[in-house]
């Protein structure tokens, strides 16, 4: 049975944003982001997980952003969903990822309100059940967003989504926080040694991110450069155990999880992620605007960021040689001009306020469409 559509009342919409978790991630910072980007008086951000992770709560908390948890079976949890969205009082259901898409379009239905969701990266080969339900579930949606081209092109050609119901809008990120210290500095405050040359990357130590590749790489490259790796997770036992196997221990420095990014990226000369699949990595944005060179893996959309030779360096996923031959190439004037062409492209396209807009230029649409729905007189 349908939940009656929520009265609309004078004063801004607002807008669910429904994700996994609000656990620290390039996810959750986009969502954190976008929330506080959002022009209040039109819009009014409520964030709901279906997890508890809430480790990143407290900055929600200090943007007066409202926080919710909705949990429950996969069964009964499109009908939570949908009874919360109804006593908040919630006009439009955004979702992160096609996995809270899956409960959320449902619910959002049931409660009388347009949805739409954002496709952050392309869907791994373990979600391959969800890759099925797509096309139909997709279908409750008033739209589609992938945060990049590539995502695009593996929801039309392998998801079976209908072109024209995919749209890009780039992640953005606040350019001026990025590039500010100074790398002595930045150094000095991390402990990090002030003489070596300094590849790092930020990312959850999982195995999406295969830094076991890099680490390899390291143990084959000059023994100048030192490894620095910021991030936590599942893996961090396995992979400081391998470092030491491979006899690199001391040139890999593990910083656990981290608030203070740009200070991270201000101490490195390049920066490389080495992923196995990817949407448009937070962390490469905040990379190119703190001026670092990227070598990166060549996935989803990577290639839309990082353009070799002018940028930095794409490898193939999962090509030990061709990083280490790209680590090479990391000479002092590469770098140098590879991060200064990152750095103006970050400024150029990947701002918080162009994303920000264009999430609300298609909340607005999304909006007027349900509105044309309805029938005179509701």
């Amino acid at each position: 049975m349908l939940f009656r559509s929520p009265k609309q009342t004078p004063g801004p919409v607002r807008v669910a944003l429904l994700s996994h978790s609000l656990g620290w991630g390039g996810l959750e910072r986009v969502v954190y982001d976008l929330a506080r980007g959002l022009d209040r008086a039109r819009f009014e951000p409520v964030c709901v997980t279906t997890s508890a992770d809430q480790a990143m709560g407290s900055l929600f908390d200090a943007a007066g952003i409202a926080r919710h948890v909705v949990s429950g079976s996969p069964l009964t949890l499109p009908w939570r969903l949908a009874g919360w969205l109804k006593r908040e009082r919630i006009g439009l259901l955004h979702a992160h990822n096609f996995g809270r898409y899956f409960h959320g379009g449902p619910a959002a239905r049931l409660a009388g309100i347009p949805s739409l969701y954002t496709e952050h990266s392309n869907l791994r080969p373990d979600e391959r059940l969800l890759w099925r339900a797509q096309p139909w579930v997709s279908r409750l949606a008033s739209t589609v967003i992938a945060d990049a081209a590539g995502v695009r092109e593996v929801l039309i050609a392998h998801h079976g989504l209908a072109p024209e119901r995919v749209s890009v809008i780039y992640n953005g990120i606040d350019l001026p926080a990025y590039g500010l210290l100074d790398q002595a500095t930045a150094r000095a405050e991390l402990g990090l040694p002030a003489e070596a040359r300094l590849l790092g990357t930020v990312a959850r130590l999982a195995p999406v991110k295969n830094q076991a590749l890099l680490l390899r790489a390291l143990a084959r490259v000059d023994a100048d450069w030192h490894l620095v790796m910021a991030g936590d997770g599942e893996l961090r036992g396995e992979l400081e155990a391998l470092a030491a196997e491979l006899a690199i221990a001391p040139r890999v420095h593990f910083l656990g999880r981290r608030d203070d990014v740009p200070r991270v990226l201000a101490a490195l000369d390049a920066f490389i992620l080495t992923s196995v699949s990817e949407g448009l990595p937070i962390s490469v944005l905040e990379a190119m605007a703190a001026g670092l060179p990227v070598v990166a893996t060549a996935v989803g959309g990577l290639a839309e960021l990082v353009a070799p030779e002018r940028t930095g360096l794409l490898v193939p996923s999962q090509d030990s040689d061709a990083l280490v031959a790209a680590i090479a190439r990391l000479t002092p004037e590469a770098c140098l001009a590879w991060g200064q062409a990152g750095r103006a492209e970050a400024q150029s396209r990947f701002s918080l306020t162009a994303m920000v807009d264009a999430y609300q230029s298609v909340y607005d649409r999304c909006l007027a469409g349900r509105r044309n729905e309805r029938p005179p007189g509701q």
